[in-house]
C-alpha cells in the first residue's frame, strides 16, 4: 500500500503520516544542500527509488508529491514566493524525482 496512513481517520493526528512527512523533508534536506555536489545525493535518492518501487510508486506519485512540496512552499511563503522561486523549486523536485525514478 503505497501510503499506510491513507485511510486513518484523522491524518493530521497520524503517527504514520507524521513520521512519512519527517523523512521525506530530511530526503529534499539532504538534497538542497548537495545542490552543489549531486554526485553526493543522486546515488542516494537512486536507491531511494528502488526501495519505493516495493511500495508500487509510480511516475504519478512523485507528480503529486512535487505539487504538494510547491504548494506547501507556496502557503509558507506568501508573497515571497515568486515565479522564480517557483520555477527553481519546480525544476529542482524534477531532478529529485527524476533520481528517484527507476530506469527502464
Amino acid at each position: 500500500q503505497l501510503f499506510s496512513f491513507k485511510d486513518e481517520p484523522n491524518l493530521c493526528e497520524s503517527v504514520k503520516f507524521k513520521k512519512h512527512a519527517v523523512r521525506v523533508i530530511a530526503v529534499v534536506s539532504s538534497s538542497v544542500r548537495s545542490l552543489d555536489r549531486p554526485e553526493a545525493i543522486v546515488p542516494i535518492l537512486k536507491e531511494l527509488g528502488l526501495r519505493h518501487v516495493a511500495y508500487n510508486v509510480v511516475l504519478e506519485h512523485y507528480e503529486v508529491v512535487g505539487r504538494a512540496l510547491i504548494r506547501t512552499l507556496q502557503t509558507a511563503l506568501g508573497a515571497s514566493f515568486t515565479s522564480a522561486v517557483d520555477a527553481a523549486w519546480t525544476k529542482f523536485w524534477g531532478v529529485v524525482a527524476q533520481s528517484m525514478i527507476p530506469e527502464e
